[in-house]
């Protein structure tokens, strides 16, 4: 599984460990750049019922892709 297919796997299937209050939660992909221009991805999640939107960092390329067995591009 390369990275791309990671992040999609985990924004499909996340809902199912999250609490029922999340059921209708849309998941999205942000990507952002950082001031120090390192490249960030995390999940969003938004709901209907809720007005803040939680972003969660998937890229943690040192600790994520080594224990996940997979490289990022």
């Amino acid at each position: 599984m390369n990275y791309e297919e990671f992040k999609e796997s985990v924004k499909n299937h996340i809902l199912e460990y999250l609490p029922e209050s999340y059921t209708d939660a849309e998941v999205m992909i942000h990507s952002v750049v950082k001031n120090n221009s390192v490249h960030l991805d995390g999940l969003m999640f938004e709901s209907r019922i809720r007005t803040l939107a939680l972003i969660s960092i998937l890229t943690n390329t040192s600790e994520i892709t080594k224990t996940a067995g997979i490289s990022k591009r």
